[in-house]
């Protein structure tokens, strides 16, 4: 399903049950963990290891979790995102420096984490 598909028909085909918020990759930083994963971008958020994601707050769990690597599917993608947690936490650092991270995430109700 195409996201102008998914966005057009949100309401029509009930699309809502399956999701609180719709999750979109907007951008991505310039690192090289971010190299090769364009073909990503302003793709429509699916799953965190076969975990359904309804909004931003299942998200942030998925990823809080301890795991080897992480595995993010998109509405209509040919291929997983697959990011290793090694690689994540290598370039986390690095990324929060070079662009001035102060707050990790901001999930609306509840207080900002800072960035580690």
């Amino acid at each position: 399903m195409s996201d102008l598909h998914y966005f057009a028909h949100f309401i029509e085909e009930e699309l809502y049950k399956e999701r609180d918020e719709v999750i979109v990759l907007t951008a991505l930083l310039p690192d090289p963990i971010n190299t090769y994963l364009d073909e990503f971008r302003e793709g429509i958020l699916k799953k965190v290891n076969g975990a359904a994601i309804r909004n931003m707050k299942e998200l942030a769990a998925a990823f809080a979790k301890q795991a080897d690597e992480y595995v993010i599917d998109f509405e209509g993608a040919g291929r997983p995102l697959v990011l290793r947690r090694t690689d994540l936490e290598a370039a986390h650092e690095r990324i929060r420096q070079r662009y001035n991270v102060l707050q990790e995430q901001f999930l609306g109700d509840e207080p900002a984490k800072p960035a580690r």
